[in-house]
């Protein structure tokens, strides 16, 4: 032990005055702890009724980088002074200044936006001290995010679903929203984001349709433009039927081109469909447009027509297998 040039003559000459306190040091190790008094250092050896004690320092969470940018969960992760609920950790938050949620970890709006994912953060990479945690569909329970992560598994993972929300400084008594998360497991998870998924490319509405017919066109090709019309109608599409006069084509008569008009309109009002839509004058550039009802599409009408593509029907299958399955298991979990 290197002792410095001041202290080596006194501290030595105490020392072996005590030096029989035993091997565990005893007064030696409350007096190499103490403050040495150039007035009388016995006083402080012999008349101290307590041993010496450090003083308390009080960290001040994060002062170097963000926490967004380099977090452990093995650092002091301290509490909003709002969101404690121990008396005795409300103590030591009392006596510090205010300071901003994001210097305590928590993942504001701005953090994420500054974070430039498309996502929410999960497991190791949500930084609030302090979670609403939503475990085997209970309510949620305020837990602290280093016991939240304590139950991840390789099976199991922590979503965060709505962020930490500030308290609202223009409004008195206004508190702040803790993040919401939820613990999940993968596989579950997998499957319903996949049924999601392909329930929505089912539900997507399609893309609308044009034709286009002449004043002057003839029976046959009239009805292979009205079965291509409703077939696209009937997979729920809008269809914009425009009709024209073809340059250098044999000009048609008046009532011709009324009859092609009646014929269009009778047809698709006898099918189940509406006209939405009409641009243009007889004999010149007309423009008729043709969708579904409003409710068309509501499979308890009972004018609904399913979209009959290969590939709807592919995603119809597998929606109806994944929809049979959950039924299932749910049937067996409620009869056990």
């Amino acid at each position: 032990m290197r002792l410095q040039k001041s202290l080596v003559p006194p501290l030595t000459r105490t020392c072996k005055i005590v030096s029989p306190a035993g091997l565990r040091g005893g007064s030696i190790q409350r007096l190499l702890q103490s403050r040495w008094s150039s007035s009388d250092p016995f006083a402080e050896l012999f008349n101290a009724a307590e041993p010496w004690k450090p003083p308390q320092i009080i960290r001040t969470g994060f002062t170097q980088s963000p926490p967004w940018k380099s977090h452990s969960v093995e650092k002091d992760d301290l509490p909003l002074k709002y969101d404690s609920q121990d008396a005795r950790e409300m103590s030591g938050v009392e006596s510090l200044p205010a300071q901003k949620s994001e210097k305590l970890g928590y993942m504001t709006e701005e953090v994420l936006k500054r974070w430039g994912r498309d996502r929410l953060p999960r497991d190791m990479e949500i930084t609030d001290p302090w979670i609403n945690l939503i475990q085997n569909n209970e309510p949620p329970v305020k837990t602290r995010t280093k016991d939240a992560i304590r139950r991840i598994t390789p099976e199991k993972s922590l979503r965060m679903i709505e962020h930490f929300e500030p308290p609202d400084p223009n409004v008195k008594g206004s508190k702040p929203k803790l993040a919401l998360c939820k613990l999940v497991v993968k596989r579950e998870e997998y499957q319903h984001l996949k049924s999601v998924r392909t329930r929505r490319i089912f539900e997507r509405p399609p893309d609308p349709k044009i034709l286009t017919i002449t004043w002057n066109i003839g029976a046959r090709d009239l009805e292979v433009k009205l079965k291509k019309l409703i077939k696209f109608l009937g997979k729920g599409c809008k269809v914009d039927l425009q009709i024209y006069h073809k340059k250098n084509g044999l000009p048609p008569s008046m009532e011709q081109a009324i009859e092609l008009v009646k014929v269009l309109r009778s047809r698709v009002v006898d099918e189940g469909y509406r006209e939405s839509k009409c641009d243009g004058v007889v004999m010149g550039t007309m423009l008729l447009t043709f969708t579904p009802n409003q409710n068309y599409m509501n499979p308890d009408n009972p004018d609904y027509r399913p979209r009959k593509s290969p590939r709807a029907q592919k995603f119809q299958k597998v929606l109806d297998s994944w929809t049979a399955q959950n039924f299932d298991e749910t049937v067996e979990n409620e009869e056990r």
